[in-house]
């Protein structure tokens, strides 16, 4: 019963050490995906800012090729 007992301790151990290997590397993907959201958001709103700005170049274009109301 006593080596039933240190096997299972011994078992114990190494899924404890498991649990603390996955929760570190858990970790460290949490910090990366966090990261790339962060640059994924950042690039959403520099292309939403382009897009705007490419929007009132079209418009003013437009206007300047419109003819006169007296052509």
């Amino acid at each position: 019963m006593n080596r039933e007992i240190v096997l299972m301790i011994e078992k114990l151990e190494r899924i404890e050490v498991i649990i603390m290997h996955h929760d570190k590397i858990i970790g460290e993907m949490n910090e990366v995906i966090l990261s790339q959201w962060k640059k994924i958001d950042a690039a959403e709103k520099k292309l939403a800012q382009l897009n705007e700005e490419l929007n009132c170049m079209n418009r003013s274009q437009e206007s300047r090729d419109q003819r006169p109301p007296h052509y």
